[in-house]
């Protein structure tokens, strides 16, 4: 990480759920006890010591959101099905994965700096000049060999971004996740390891769309092996083939805990009027809760924003050189 955003590093880590690995420097701060909780609750009604009858009722409107409009009585796959048909509907146009350079410089180029590119797991402040054969390459926020390939959802710029060749080849194709999550055989990658602390909804939110739109299918080519539909998981040892990503939980809980940055709401805004899908967790991050739980696949219906944050775990492991590797490792360009 560099200098210039040491300040601005610690600052997010005292206010935020933060973790990032290292081979030298690993300090943990922690509020209250465990790992941050965020569930899935909503107040029961009351009812007057002269009645049984509730005082109070939950008023659920018949869509899940105005412009994407699926039944709130839809949940899991159901649902997921329905808001599949309405994305594709944004948006049908395809390029090829080679094709995604000149797509990239405009999605993500810095607001005010012309020809900056702004790479992704870093700030408006890290902005450079791109050199495909230089410092930057494509990052399959979906890995590679994990589904994505290099056409199909391995083509669709929603899902790449670009990077810093360091950064792409230390995340490798881990699943996006805390230290803590790791497991014998399977690592993972904070995508704040770089300071900058939006990067974790951001990453969640790409995830959900890949799910999403690209539910019931895979991408081909590269080095993506079979046809097993693409799918969440919360275990990060799973063999590629299976071509899962996650932690599922982190990223219910990051999708909640980050709000949509502007950053992700002009480059939804760009591929979107340049005939691409749009991302409609962008436009409404609950629409994931109708869809998944911390656990698994939604089972029981959702009733609109009672996904609530439960206590905050103030969390900080930093590294001033490397980002351990413990997992599959894939350099995607």
């Amino acid at each position: 990480m560099s200098n210039k955003h040491a300040f601005s590093f610690f600052s997010i880590c005292l206010l935020s759920l933060f973790s990032c690995s290292g081979n030298n420097i690993e300090t943990s701060i922690s509020i209250d006890s465990g790992e941050s909780t965020f569930v899935s609750s909503v107040p029961a009604p009351t009812t007057s010591a002269s009645s049984s009858t509730p005082s109070t009722s939950v008023s659920i409107p018949e869509y899940a959101d105005d412009r994407w409009k699926v039944k709130t009585s839809l949940f899991g796959n159901s649902f997921r099905a329905e808001l599949q048909k309405l994305i594709k509907a944004t948006g049908t146009k395809t390029v090829s994965y080679k094709s995604n350079n000149s797509i990239l410089e405009k999605s993500d180029e810095h607001p005010t700096k012309k020809g900056y590119v702004v790479p992704f797991y870093h700030s408006e402040d890290d902005a450079e000049k791109p050199s495909w054969n230089g410092n930057f390459n494509k990052e399959h926020t979906w890995p590679n060999s994990r589904g994505a390939g290099e056409s199909g959802l391995g083509a669709d710029p929603q899902m790449l971004r670009p990077t810093l060749k360091a950064d792409n080849g230390s995340r490798g194709n881990m699943f996006f996740g805390l230290t803590s999550d790791r497991v014998q055989n399977g690592g993972t990658f904070d995508p704040a390891c770089e300071g900058y602390a939006p990067a974790r909804g951001e990453a969640a939110r790409i995830i959900f769309y890949c799910a999403t739109k690209y539910y019931g299918t895979c991408g081909t080519g590269g080095s993506s092996k079979g046809s097993t539909a693409v799918e969440l998981s919360n275990n990060p040892a799973d063999g590629t083939a299976k071509h899962t990503m996650g932690k599922l939980i982190r990223l219910i809980q990051w999708n909640k805990q980050y709000p949509v940055t502007d950053a992700e709401r002009r480059r939804n805004d760009y591929l979107d009027n340049q005939g691409f899908s749009r991302n409609p967790f962008i436009d409404n991050p609950d629409l994931a809760n109708y869809i998944w739980s911390e656990s698994s696949l939604r089972t029981s219906a959702y009733i609109p924003g009672s996904y609530t944050t439960s206590s905050l775990d103030v969390k900080m492991e930093m590294n001033m050189e490397s980002i351990n590797k413990t997992a599959y490792i894939e350099r995607d360009q």
